[in-house]
């Protein structure tokens, strides 16, 4: 089974940023969502694994509707919990306050590209945290 990633705001510098690293470390597909409020068309990538769509985050779960092989949550919480990599590129205030080390069960890499986390605490607690950018 083909595996994808979906990254919102992908059009924007961040999200176009991490497709980017996607593409060159994984093979896996990438479906970019954004609604293009300050992305742009002229961060997209000529790449047959990723495939843009113009939508907001509000109908994410129609929008992926169509895609069988992605499975969507609801809230962070449950995202988390059964993941492999958690990347934050955002500062929405549901992100700033997770407790990684109750949601964590299994060894999971944790990469913000918003600083959000100490990494003092997060390797007290031994959690793979990765602060892009500090």
């Amino acid at each position: 089974m083909k595996k994808f990633i979906v990254v919102t705001g992908g059009a924007g510098f961040v999200g176009s940023n991490l497709i980017d690293l996607l593409l060159k470390k994984t093979k896996y597909k990438i479906i970019s969502l954004d609604n293009y409020s300050s992305g742009t068309k002229q961060n997209h990538f000529q790449n047959e694994r990723v495939k843009y769509l113009k939508g907001h985050t509000t109908k994410i779960e129609k929008i992926l509707d169509k895609y069988k092989k992605v499975t969507y949550k609801k809230n962070v919480l449950d995202l988390i919990k059964n993941s492999d990599l958690v990347i934050i590129h955002t500062e929405w205030n549901e992100f700033k306050q997770l407790n990684f080390k109750k949601l964590i069960k299994k060894r999971t890499n944790i990469y913000d590209l918003r600083n959000l986390y100490s990494p003092t605490e997060m390797k007290k607690n031994k959690i793979n945290y990765f602060g892009i950018g500090r």
